[in-house]
């Protein structure tokens, strides 16, 4: 599996990544509303130079239908570790023993697939998990206001390298 790079002056640097929640659903399914957001940040994230060719997701349908909206002409993997709903309240249980987070965190670092869908605010803590994996220092997660927060259905977080950028269309 061919991982995405470019390369600056200072060696080679990771493609972009989006971690994104599901789309708005009604049970299991996304609806009219849904899909039309996802639409528009496609959109959003193609004029943003993202492109995806490898989806890890949730095995929901409304996350597998977030991910062929996002990503239509990608392969999608199905990740059980990602069906957690409530990964916030393992953080804050976990956060001084990271073994929740290790092996998500170690297969997107991995096999660096450019688009992760999820549930609840999930998105946003392996994202932010991933960047300080990858980053010097740890982060201020205190300081991380989207940290404590759900995502909205649909929105995400556009990551690259060790910076992050919140995506809500």
């Amino acid at each position: 599996m061919s991982q995405k790079q470019f390369f600056t002056g200072k060696g080679p640097r990771m493609a972009l990544q989006y971690f994104s929640r599901h789309g708005a659903c009604a049970g299991d399914s996304l609806t009219p509303e849904g899909i039309q957001s996802l639409q528009r940040t496609r959109e959003i994230l193609v004029e943003k130079g993202f492109t995806s060719d490898f989806v890890f997701c949730s095995p929901s349908k409304r996350c597998i239908q977030t991910a062929r909206i996002l990503a239509p002409k990608a392969k999608i993997s199905e990740l059980d570790e990602l069906k957690i709903q409530n990964i916030y309240s393992l953080y804050l249980d976990t956060r001084h023993n990271d073994a929740a987070y290790q092996n998500i965190v170690a297969l997107i670092d991995c096999f660096m697939p450019d688009l992760i869908v999820s549930h609840s605010c999930s998105p946003i803590i392996i994202a932010l998990k991933l960047i300080e994996r990858r980053s010097i220092a740890p982060l201020d997660w205190n300081g991380q206001k989207y940290a404590s927060q759900c995502l909205q259905k649909g929105s995400g977080v556009l990551v690259h390298d060790t910076q992050f950028e919140y995506i809500d269309a």
